[in-house]
């Protein structure tokens, strides 16, 4: 079987592109720089599964040396990794490879916190596998203070996560303080001694490699190889890099001189409603990215209330399992014809959809490349004139976060100068690094010691792995009042879990929120102010949860 043959049986019949081949054939690279929508995923996964030595029907062959026996793919946001995890599992079934851990095939693992993820995987070492999960879950392990699992357990998810691991960092430009840290670690591990060998390789089509320069890493970079497409490539995918979108400012912004906040969000959204009717094409569908989880929301329920009847979707990280799945099952198989879909920033990377009308806040620049990569995907519009893309500005007086001015103010002088936005016409990333708390040699050795701190909690990594929104954490809800009584509550089950934020949780320990309480084997009432990774624990008669809005 060539690789050819091998790909387009994983996928149903897809031939792979030539760099695709290319990573096959040569070793594997460090940084991985290819435009959105050319199966970057599929690329990295495949490669690494034909050099693991796996052929149809789970026949092992000759094993490349240099690969690692676990692949671990560390995704920026959590709404990416179940359709990770849907499309890998997809892809070994379809080349009789696909087993549970145990079985002596390739076994596919979500580390997503909840008690369904903390054992199997860990239980068979020798095995080949693929861990999925999002930097706030795997960076913590990383760090000895794994999110969502038990104490006890984090010892051994250290360890095999820094022997035999493949690590494959997505969307970097999405993974803020986390991809220092990715750096850092990475040095570490090539300094350090290892049981067996481990490497990292860093994706994105907006990838810049300065932003790799750490301080203990930046030694390492001149050796470092990157993958690129070349003129074969864009020749299979000229359609998508010609892609025709035209580019203009909306008319309406984000800001204002309205001294009233809710006053002044509920103007914008009022007149972002407008603005996309207008826009949208009932006979086709039109994407609006903002960039924080209230507007989203807000402008939702306006449209639903003008649209009362039509198949609109909200997406962003703040619903349980159960209604993420019935969102990517609306997005995989309902129609998109005259549909809205109102989204965060969690739909720039790994979600493969487009739009013909696309409305999007201001964001860094990096950001914004993978927003318009979500209109006129694969070049669908550009027979019938192409796309639009309206972007919106944010004034200084707005509130900026989760970004900073400066990286708004570069962002808004690159479209200053365009009028379309096809990948061909859209100048590189050139942005520095942003400046984030860095991991150091002393830093990482101080973890080892797994005992609380003085407050009786455990050290907080969270600036290790989020700058941009600090690490969140997991809530669940129970119909009890006291969890210990009359017995004492089970731990959750992952579909339980609903992400939050540390904003969103602030004054959760004035509504009867409780912890567990490792050491004492019982639920205790939270007395203080969350703190990120932890799970807690709510009584359903608090409500705080829509299966439409999410948290």
């Amino acid at each position: 079987m060539t690789y050819s043959e091998y790909f387009k049986t994983a996928t149903s019949g897809l031939s792979p592109y030539p760099y695709q081949e290319r990573l096959v054939s040569g070793g594997w690279p460090e940084l991985l720089n290819v435009p959105t929508g050319l199966g970057k995923t599929a690329a990295v996964t495949l490669a690494w599964a034909w050099k693991r030595g796996w052929r149809g029907g789970g026949r092992v062959v000759v094993k490349d040396a240099d690969t690692p026996r676990r692949l671990v793919w560390c995704l920026p946001m959590r709404v990416l990794v179940e359709q990770t995890e849907r499309s890998l599992r997809t892809w070994m079934k379809n080349l009789g490879i696909l087993g549970e851990a145990g079985q002596r095939k390739v076994s596919v693992h979500m580390l997503m916190g909840g008690e369904s993820d903390l054992k199997t995987w860990a239980e068979y070492p020798e095995e080949d596998m693929i861990l999925i999960g999002t930097q706030d879950m795997l960076l913590s392990r990383a760090l000895m203070r794994g999110y969502g699992m038990s104490r006890y357990q984090w010892p051994l998810h250290f360890a095999l996560l820094h022997n035999d691991c493949l690590w494959a960092f997505d969307e970097v430009q999405l993974m803020g303080a986390g991809l220092a840290t990715s750096a850092q670690l990475e040095a570490f591990r090539r300094a350090f001694p290892l049981g067996r060998s481990s490497r990292s390789l860093w994706l994105s089509a907006t990838l810049n490699r300065d932003w790799l320069a750490t301080v203990d890493l930046a030694a390492h970079l001149r050796s470092f190889t990157c993958l690129e497409i070349d003129d074969h490539d864009r020749a299979r995918a000229k359609d998508r890099l010609a892609a025709h979108k035209s580019l203009a400012r909306a008319e309406v912004y984000w800001g204002g001189t309205e001294t009233d906040k809710k006053k002044r969000l509920d103007t914008y959204l009022r007149n972002l409603k407008n603005a996309v009717l207008s826009a949208h094409d009932p006979a086709s569908q039109t994407l609006v990215v903002l960039n924080r989880v209230d507007r989203v929301q807000g402008l939702f329920r306006l449209l639903a209330d003008a649209r009362p009847e039509r198949a609109d979707l909200l997406i962003h990280a703040r619903f349980r399992p159960a209604e993420r799945a019935k969102q990517e099952r609306c997005l995989r198989e309902e129609s998109a014809t005259d549909r809205i879909i109102v989204s965060t920033q969690a739909i720039e990377a790994g979600v493969d959809i487009s739009s013909k009308v696309l409305f999007t806040e201001l964001a860094p620049w990096a950001s914004l490349v993978q927003r318009f990569g979500r209109c006129n995907r694969y070049g669908e519009h550009n027979a019938s004139g192409g796309a639009q893309i309206h972007w919106i500005d944010i004034t200084d007086d707005a509130d900026l976060l989760p970004y900073d001015r400066e990286a708004l103010d570069s962002a808004r002088s690159k479209l200053a100068n365009l009028t379309v936005a096809g990948p061909d016409d859209l100048p590189a990333a050139d942005e520095p690094r942003p400046l984030t708390t860095v991991l150091r040699r002393k830093d990482l050795l101080d973890l080892f010691n797994t005992d609380p701190d003085l407050s009786g909690f455990d050290v907080d990594v969270s600036d290790y792995i989020r700058d941009t929104g600090r690490p969140g954490l997991r809530v669940f809800w129970r119909d009890t009042d006291d969890p210990n009584t009359p017995e004492i509550q089970p731990a959750p089950r992952r579909e339980e879990l609903c992400p939050i934020s540390i904003g969103q949780a602030r004054n959760l320990h004035k509504r009867d929120a409780w912890r567990w309480d490792t050491l004492a084997g019982r639920w205790e009432k939270l007395t203080h102010d969350a703190r990120p990774g932890m799970t807690l624990l709510l009584p359903a008669a608090q409500g705080g949860y829509s299966p439409v809005l999410g948290f």
